[in-house]
């Protein structure tokens, strides 16, 4: 079920058990598998997504045909349209996995401030599929409330979704424990966003 006034009051909102056992599964071994080949080519040219690599894979879908399933799925039509009060467009879908001791963290940020001019009156939404349990350890993420201003710490859990307004700081320490942690983020705007590499085309539900 979505908070849909918890989401318009504080800029995000947890969507409780979103995924299904398959989904989380399959998630799971193609994001390993993506963050294992990427390690290696961390600073080289990217044919998708941003212009090198870097320890998450942005646009995941062009990599793993699986994933573009996911993204584009009926499901992620409904509760992306339904956020954003309009017809959504495609724009990234980043696989994010932090494996143990490897330094990998977000500092404090907001994903529009990446997009051309900060995307600026461009809704834009990331839906983080949870992966696994967040924990203290493995890097709990941090929202700070655009109502507030203040931060707080969530722990999410596997098949959980963290909807997170374009506009919202969040951040996530690294991974201290002794076993991967991975979210799936599928970012949606309610306009195309022109950026080299990246999708712009409209969502049409399947």
């Amino acid at each position: 079920m979505i908070n849909l006034d918890e989401y318009n009051l504080h800029g995000y909102t947890v969507i409780e058990n979103a995924m299904s056992g398959d989904d989380l599964k399959l998630c799971r071994h193609l994001g390993l598998k993506l963050r294992n080949w990427v390690s290696d080519k961390v600073g080289t040219p990217c044919k998708f997504g941003p212009t090198k690599h870097w320890k998450g894979v942005a646009c995941a879908g062009m990599y793993e045909s699986e994933l573009y399933d996911l993204y584009t799925s009926r499901y992620m039509y409904k509760i992306s349209s339904k956020l954003l009060g309009a017809e959504p467009y495609l724009f990234n879908d980043q696989m994010v996995y932090k494996l143990p001791e490897d330094g990998f963290g977000f500092a404090p940020h907001y994903d529009n401030q990446y997009g051309p001019n900060k995307n600026v009156g461009v809704k834009t939404i990331n839906f983080s599929i949870i992966l696994d349990d967040f924990t203290d350890e493995n890097g709990a993420l941090m929202v700070k409330s655009q109502r507030t201003l203040r931060w707080k710490r969530i722990y999410p859990k596997a098949g959980d979704i963290v909807a997170i307004e374009g506009n919202t700081y969040h951040a996530s320490s690294e991974n201290k424990s002794k076993h991967s942690r991975g979210l799936y983020a599928c970012v949606y705007s309610d306009t195309p966003i022109v950026l080299d590499n990246f999708y712009v085309d409209k969502f049409i539900s399947k």
